[in-house]
């Protein structure tokens, strides 16, 4: 059992450190690379430029080179001898093809270290297209002409971007007022004195909304919310409703009675805040002395087609929620001198312009 434990840990060892080595001789600390790496193609028939370059070279005294090219984007390929070897170094060029040029240095008696430049590469551009550069038979090798390990890197040449399709011009949209402040006024126009002909308005709520939210429209059924704004004149559960939207701007709601209500030639103003996004206004009242009298504005735009502030003046007339019987009795009219909060529910009934008050009943 011993002699099985001890050989594993033992191949184990020179297995890891076949692994290390085998990654250290991926890259070594002298390279052979195009220059630039990658560059912009000139017009076809025009002369195109590129250096042989090593880096971190040491006691380099001679190279070999081949150069690869793609004949369809490059030709009449030559290639020079530069800087980088001592003085008077001996140059033989290698074998060449339609596709590849090749060069050979060697110093006599010197050296060179660092960084610098093998060689340099000319071609004549026959078409300004995306090529590629390559590098092959690299040989860097010392005075006694043993090759030393480097690593090669090839370029790219590029050709010119493609032309992008013409993008029709954004049209101007127009400048729209953005938090403007509007003045509303609500008059009361009914003449008498409560119960005697006049009508005493509930305390109203008034929303700015977009598109996607109605406070109530002739010819549907009255919401919940509106319901018991038409029946008992609170406006609280609309106002939740109506904050809970997105599509909801700002809401004022009048306080309650007897502060809120609107008497007979009484009017409220108030100030409420909105841009074109949101750019309506709803409200709704009780009267008071109905069964389920309402007034109602709907959706009243407050920008013209252009985007402007209106200001404009508009009667508004009653409408009957179709909750509740108009039996009118004292005992399910909730506004003064009443006080009646019985119901008397109506059966499928929808909003529709107020028949008027019969005055048949107590």
């Amino acid at each position: 059992m011993k002699r099985q434990i001890s050989n594993p840990s033992k191949y184990f060892f020179i297995l890891t450190a076949f692994i290390l080595f085998a990654v250290q001789s991926l890259s070594y600390g002298q390279t052979v690379s195009i220059d630039p790496a990658t560059i912009a193609s000139p017009a076809a028939g025009e002369q195109l430029t590129l250096n042989i370059n090593i880096t971190g070279g040491a006691n380099v005294a001679g190279y070999q080179v081949t150069v690869t090219f793609d004949s369809t984007a490059l030709s009449n390929a030559s290639i020079t001898n530069g800087d980088y070897l001592p003085t008077g170094a001996f140059v033989a060029p290698l074998p060449s093809t339609d596709t590849s040029v090749g060069l050979g240095a060697t110093a006599i008696g010197a050296t060179s270290e660092g960084d610098g430049t093998l060689a340099t590469v000319t071609f004549t551009v026959v078409e300004a297209k995306d090529s590629t550069i390559g590098l092959t038979n690299v040989l860097i090798s010392d005075p006694a002409a043993a090759a030393i390990d480097v690593t090669v890197q090839g370029g790219m040449v590029t050709g010119p971007a493609p032309e992008m399709p013409e993008m029709p011009e954004t049209p101007e949209m127009p400048e729209m007022p953005a938090g403007v402040e509007f003045k509303v006024t609500l008059t009361n126009l009914t003449m008498g004195a409560p119960a005697q002909g006049g009508q005493i308005f509930s305390p109203p709520i008034f929303v700015t909304h977009g598109h996607g939210f109605s406070i109530g429209a002739s010819g549907e059924a009255a919401s919940a919310e509106l319901t018991a704004l038409a029946e008992t004149g609170n406006h609280a559960p609309l106002a939740e409703l109506a904050m809970g939207s997105d599509a909801v701007g700002s809401v004022v709601a009048f306080p309650a009675p007897p502060d809120g209500v609107v008497i007979p030639g009484g009017s409220v103003t108030t100030t409420v805040s909105t841009s074109a996004a949101m750019g309506y206004l709803s409200l709704a009242t009780m009267l008071v002395q109905t069964n389920d009298g309402i007034v109602l504005g709907n959706s009243l735009p407050l920008f013209d087609e252009d985007g402007n502030p209106r200001s404009f003046t508009m009667d508004l007339i009653s409408y009957d929620a179709g909750t509740e019987d108009n039996n009118e009795l004292a005992t399910h009219v909730p506004g003064p001198p009443f006080g009646g909060m019985e119901r008397a529910p109506t059966e499928g009934g929808v909003i529709a312009p107020h028949s008027g008050i019969a005055g048949t009943a107590d």
